[in-house]
């Protein structure tokens, strides 16, 4: 705890913060998406030639429990931008990290890689469970900022990828066991639709919402073949795969986390955390989460079966589901210092939490992560982004994304 508290504060140091969001922050990210939302639709004529076919993936590609992957194959689209930039590299992880995940397990998806002829670089956005990457193309920064828009299924199995969709105005990525979720800008009379791809359905994505879905950060989640979203009236809902009926839930607020049956929902008026069956409806308040926890865009949580975690005021929480205990992690996460802000990320497994910080109009190189253990209430600091699910870690490393398996 001292090295990672240590090396934690020097990253802060040199980045000279002070521990406060930037006034005003959430104001610049929203405006800073929707002006780069309306730049993206004046090029967005290729998205209606959207074309339908089959890719079929082995189910022994994706891993134990995963569903056979059957994405839509989509024309060759140029991607934007000039001449291939830098390739992207990390540094190697903690040697710390080793003994939270198995190294021999270790199974590597490389950032960069040929799409239609040009080399993009492959962003991750969410691990699912069956250890898929849901993800797109290019960073938010120059030189890495070339794209083809279109969103991308990574199979560290084999190494490689393949696409999705046509080109998207895509955000709020999620990967369950069975489903794949995101948002993504389809008329003009709402910001974002929720998506959802079915593995090994054998169909397109479909659209799931037709009334728009609120913008909160991490706004969609997914469990197995089920959904979790709030619409654009705070209304919470659930739907279980791409053409279920939805589900309106008996609570009202953002569904911050989902662990199958639960859905973790704030309540707005309180600002409290509910926890609502989604097979009973059955509701109730969650014992160890301090009221009026609820601070808008600077509060985030992540659930499974196992762990409950959130992080306010820069401080991670994590709640052993079963046992009731609260552990602390370090009061001052660090952040990438983003000129448009930062874009956090928290992610829940079997027993690791990770919290994750990727800039906003700025360099990947500055992406940080903590990976904090539940066994042995011990945290490693990363220099990339990073996710967990299940029993995997997702972490990037070198030229490469690095899937590995958590020791036992």
């Amino acid at each position: 705890m001292d090295e990672l508290t240590a090396r934690v504060a020097e990253r802060l140091e040199l980045r000279g913060l002070d521990g406060a969001p930037p006034a005003g922050l959430a104001d610049r990210v929203i405006n800073v998406m929707r002006t780069r939302r309306r730049r993206r639709r004046r090029g967005a004529v290729l998205a209606a030639a959207l074309a339908v076919a089959v890719v079929a993936v082995p189910a022994s590609v994706l891993g134990r429990g995963a569903a056979p992957l059957e994405p839509t194959q989509t024309p060759p689209v140029t991607a934007t931008g000039g001449p291939p930039g830098p390739p992207l590299v990390a540094p190697r992880a903690p040697e710390a990290l080793d003994q939270v995940v198995d190294r021999s397990s270790a199974l590597t998806l490389p950032v960069e890689f040929d799409v239609d002829g040009q080399l993009l670089l492959f962003r991750a956005e969410a691990l699912g469970a069956g250890g898929i990457v849901l993800g797109g193309t290019g960073f938010d920064a120059d030189p890495f900022r070339d794209t083809d828009r279109r969103i991308w299924i990574g199979l560290p199995a084999t190494g490689g990828r393949v696409p999705l969709t046509g080109p998207a105005d895509a955000w709020g990525h999620a990967a369950g066991g069975t489903v794949l979720a995101w948002l993504e800008h389809r008329d003009e009379q709402h910001d974002y639709q929720l998506m959802c791809a079915q593995l090994g359905s054998g169909r397109p994505p479909v659209q799931v919402t037709r009334g728009g879905v609120q913008k909160y950060e991490q706004p969609v989640h997914t469990d197995g073949d089920t959904i979790a979203w709030v619409d654009e009236e705070n209304a919470a809902w659930v739907v279980t795969g791409c053409t279920g009926t939805p589900r309106r839930l008996p609570v009202d607020g953002p569904v911050v986390a989902f662990a199958y049956p639960e859905a973790f929902v704030v309540d707005l008026r309180s600002g409290d955390l509910r926890v609502v069956d989604v097979t009973t409806n059955a509701s109730a308040s969650v014992a160890g989460v301090p009221a009026g926890i609820w601070n808008g865009d600077f509060t985030y949580f992540a659930a499974s079966r196992e762990l409950l975690a959130w992080v306010s005021n820069r401080t991670l929480m994590v709640l052993h589901r079963r046992t009731g205990r609260v552990y602390r992690s370090i009061s001052k996460l660090p952040v990438s210092n983003g000129a448009a802000g930062d874009r956090i990320t928290l992610t829940a497994g079997d027993r690791l939490v990770v919290y994750t910080c990727r800039p906003m109009e700025g360099s990947p190189e500055t992406s940080v992560a903590v990976v904090y253990d539940a066994a042995t209430d011990r945290e490693v600091l990363l220099a990339s982004e990073a996710y967990t699910a299940g029993e995997r870690l997702l972490w990037r490393e070198g030229p490469d994304y690095v899937l590995a398996t958590v020791r036992p």
